[in-house]
């Protein structure tokens, strides 16, 4: 009963509190600087045009999806005569691009599929970063949180392949490497909370090896 009311006491105190909003702040303003950044080159990008040549590649694939509900088995632009055999290839990318254009059309309709793959690095990127700096702040704290945040956000070697019009999967990869590893490491925290025997042994074991 008394770890209870230290933990309602500790989640009200000004200072608990105070460390909460100034996270929500930061993530805020650091998702909104991240997105900023890399949106600000497209003006000078031509309609219905990519910086990357893969970018040319998913568009044309969400474009089969979104028409045929698909991709074909073989693709006969590569590998000819025979083409290239799609089902051992990772389809995922173009299927959600296909997708997100079809529910994303309905209630914007002058969002089209080349808006959809344009920004779709941007946004991939922008909510990897969000889920990662909360993670990190829950595990280790608000200053390596946002020291972590500021550094991704502004890393030119991250920048570039995540800005608006690259049109590439390695925002979609990050993603999803993200979102598995923290996972993870979530499942891993809560069970060494509702398990500590099983921890205390687990850390005697490998500290023994």
């Amino acid at each position: 009963m008394i770890h209870t009311n230290n933990a309602a006491y500790k989640s009200c105190h000004p200072i608990h509190t105070y460390k909460k909003i100034s996270m929500v702040v930061l993530l805020t303003g650091l998702l909104c600087v991240s997105f900023l950044i890399r949106i600000q080159g497209t003006p000078h990008i031509p309609e219905e045009q990519f910086t990357s040549n893969d970018g040319y590649f998913y568009y044309w694939q969400a474009e089969l999806i979104s028409e045929h509900g698909k991709l074909p088995a073989r693709d006969m632009h590569r590998w000819l005569p025979v083409g290239r055999d799609l089902g051992q290839t990772l389809n995922l990318y173009p299927y959600v691009l296909a997708y997100t254009d079809k529910v994303l059309s309905r209630v914007f309709p002058s969002i089209s599929l080349y808006h959809v793959v344009f920004y779709a690095p941007v946004i991939c990127f922008c909510i990897g970063l969000g889920v990662l700096c909360l993670f990190l702040y829950y595990t280790y704290g608000f200053l390596f949180s946002s020291i972590v945040g500021v550094f991704l956000a502004t890393f030119p070697g991250a920048m570039i392949r995540s800005v608006a019009g690259f049109g590439d999967r390695d925002s979609w990869c990050l993603l999803l490497g993200i979102l598995t590893v923290t996972t993870y490491l979530i499942s891993l925290q809560m069970s060494s909370v509702c398990l500590p025997g099983v921890a205390r042994k687990k850390k005697r074991f490998y500290g023994h090896s």
